[in-house]
């Protein structure tokens, strides 16, 4: 449900919109709303938990998200994408990882960083670092290593914790076998991040790749791309950055594999956005399918979630046409702009 939304008691059966309407709406309503900001009006007294009332970086993040949603229907609607990311990229986006858009937890409960509940509030047990992304990094001798995790205090090395094991099986794994988040990423007061400069310089390379209108090469923003990603995790040794993308530099031949694994792990602390990636670019050799868990009637890595089972139970008529309309509620069923 998108238009028939939240409508309350004068429309409880909402019907489905097709994503293609969606993300159409989508680029209207960020073109509009960026529209309506005035940078020279009074920006709010208070309460603006991500820009602390700057319309300016608001406007920046209107555009930026703009890139994000065209770039995601690139490969459906080429032509609509590419008017799109024009206009977002000459409106004015991202510059450095300054204008990154991010929640600003608290010390205090009940405002702190969800992580930090969940780890030392809840204790749970199973959240510890992935084996698909140690490896990933152990690969390429990425420097972020150290930043995203730390060694297992039982062995002094960096451990990962077998991917999709039921919750029983990763919580009967001692903590101390398996390397843990980085303490940062656990402090109370540890940002939520929404937008970063690192995925609005891969949306701007993967742009130049495609021959979408933007300045700037695809190898050149790809380079951004990493050193912001790099930076923001607390290295900024160039001369570490510079050996980094020698080993690991732009593919023209294959832009897609090249952004989008550089892409995914930079996305390390936006699972959602990483996964979107990986079903849009189709890049290999990162992600495999889960060790156990409730996925066993699949073949497949899932391309989407299904609907919720409340959405059967309480608009069943508009879910039975929704999903007849899109082949079907299933993982292994892709949504409108994964075509590949």
């Amino acid at each position: 449900p998108y238009f028939e939304a939240n409508q309350g008691f004068e429309n409880p059966s909402p019907a489905y919109t097709p994503q293609s309407e969606i993300y159409a709406d989508l680029l209207n309503e960020l073109t509009e709303a960026n529209s309506q900001i005035d940078t020279e009006a009074a920006a709010f007294d208070g309460g603006d938990i991500i820009y602390d009332g700057s319309m300016a970086a608001w406007k920046k993040f209107a555009n930026s998200l703009k890139l994000r949603v065209a770039i995601r229907m690139a490969d459906v609607d080429a032509a609509r994408a590419g008017t799109a990311i024009s206009e977002a990229f000459n409106a004015g986006v991202f510059e450095s990882n300054a204008d990154n858009a991010s929640l600003n937890y608290l010390t205090a409960q009940p405002n702190t960083n969800p992580l930090f509940v969940a780890y030392f509030v809840t204790g749970r047990e199973d959240y510890a670092a992935s084996d698909v992304m140690v490896e990933q990094l152990q690969l390429r001798n990425d420097p972020r290593l150290n930043a995203y995790f730390e060694p297992a205090n039982n062995s002094g090395e960096y451990v990962g914790l077998t991917f999709g094991l039921t919750s029983a099986a990763a919580a009967s794994i001692p903590r101390d076998d398996i390397s843990q988040p980085d303490a940062r990423l656990l402090a109370p007061d540890f940002e939520g991040m929404l937008m970063d400069y690192a995925e609005v310089a891969f949306i701007l390379s993967e742009a130049a790749a495609r021959g979408f209108s933007v300045a700037g090469s695809a190898g050149e923003w790809y380079n951004t791309a990493v050193t912001a990603s790099m930076n923001y995790w607390g290295i900024n040794s160039q001369s570490a950055i510079d050996n980094y993308l020698e080993n690991y530099a732009y593919n023209s031949g294959n832009f897609r594999q090249s952004i989008g694994v550089q892409k995914w792990i930079a996305l390390y602390i936006q699972g959602v956005q990483g996964w979107i990636e990986y079903r849009r670019l189709d890049f290999t050799g990162v992600l495999r399918m889960p060790a156990a868990g409730p996925l066993v009637n699949i073949s497949s890595i899932p391309v989407r979630r299904e609907f919720p089972n409340q959405e059967q139970n309480l608009n069943r008529a508009n879910f039975d046409a929704a999903a007849s309309n899109m082949g079907g509620d299933s993982f292994e069923t892709k949504v409108w702009w994964d075509v590949n």
